[in-house]
């Protein structure tokens, strides 16, 4: 995917065609990404572990499209580089979008592909919010409009908001009716315990897979604001950080980050100690990881010819 993109980029298209290519291929990513990570990553991994692993890779993979753009453009990229504007432009956004990895890696795990990936939506709305207060940047009419029903599509997924009230009871009533035929069968103890599983399940996938999906999201949307600001030069008088440099800056503090969170969190310290780095991997764990490391790099491609908000709408558009 990130191959085409640069390919794409290379043969001299409009801005717009670029932002189209890039979301779209960001679409399939984000598709198939929960179906993956949920069949290769174990939950016995050290989440941090996989995440720090996924930024190797990411840098990795920047670093060779970078190159892959020629050395004029590459040192046209890197010129004026410092650390000190690197820590300044990326240090802020690579360590959230550290922990928007690993409360994602908890909800892929957790909740199905679809329940995901709607409620991951939010992150526009995050995103529309903080490129207003951080570049002062509104959305039109449409766009308001627009992002009202992206909400209220989530709420009516996870059932916050019952279609059935949006529709008149009439659902509801049918419903009420269903469910009293059902209690007047006796319940046996095996479906008491159903039962009690059932909720034990509904609780897990609450506490490890919807507060950890929306904290991605509201940080995926601050961080995107941030990171936008950055690519598009917002307030600068060039014209934005190069993608790919960028995504290598973000990777390596977010790595930084990750490595440093591992060493300090005693129940990660002893995990390793006792079972190794890589336990719960196979060779396919790779397989998330490198799909998940080249979506870090059309997101910052699309970041920076769409906006973090475009971005939103263009990756809910594959639903």
């Amino acid at each position: 995917a990130a191959a085409a993109a640069a390919a794409a980029a290379a043969a001299g298209l409009s801005q717009n065609s670029l932002a189209l290519i890039f979301m779209s291929l960001l679409s399939i990513q984000f598709a198939i990404q929960p179906m993956l990570s949920r069949k290769y990553t174990s939950q016995t991994a050290n989440r941090r572990g996989v995440i720090l692993v996924q930024e190797v890779i990411k840098f990795t993979l920047a670093g060779i499209f970078l190159l892959g753009t020629g050395m004029d453009a590459t040192r046209r990229a890197v010129s004026g580089w410092t650390m000190k504007t690197c820590i300044a432009v990326a240090g802020i956004p690579a360590a959230l979008y550290a922990v928007q990895n690993v409360c994602a890696l908890m909800a892929y795990q957790n909740l199905d592909s679809v329940t995901f990936n709607v409620l991951n939506q939010t992150k526009t709305l995050s995103a529309a919010l903080c490129c207003f207060l951080i570049m002062r940047k509104g959305q039109s009419k449409l766009q308001i409009f627009s992002l009202c029903v992206l909400f209220l599509s989530s709420l009516v997924t996870e059932g916050t908001v019952k279609l059935d009230t949006l529709l008149g009871g009439s659902v509801q009533k049918k419903r009420k009716e269903e469910e009293e035929e059902v209690v007047v069968v006796a319940a046996t103890k095996e479906e008491e315990k159903e039962e009690e599983k059932r909720n034990i399940d509904l609780k897990r996938r609450f506490t490890m897979g919807i507060i950890p999906v929306a904290l991605a999201s509201f940080i995926s949307g601050l961080a995107g604001a941030l990171a936008q600001k950055s690519l598009q030069g917002v307030g600068t008088s060039g014209g934005g950080r190069n993608s790919q440099l960028f995504t290598m800056e973000l990777s390596f503090f977010s790595a930084i980050v990750l490595g440093l969170s591992i060493l300090g969190n005693k129940d990660d310290r002893m995990s390793i100690k006792e079972n190794g780095f890589f336990n719960g991997w196979t060779s396919k764990t790779l397989i998330p990881l490198t799909v998940n490391a080249a979506g870090g790099i059309l997101v910052g491609l699309v970041t920076k010819y769409a906006g973090s908000v475009r971005k939103g709408f263009g990756t809910w558009k594959r639903k």
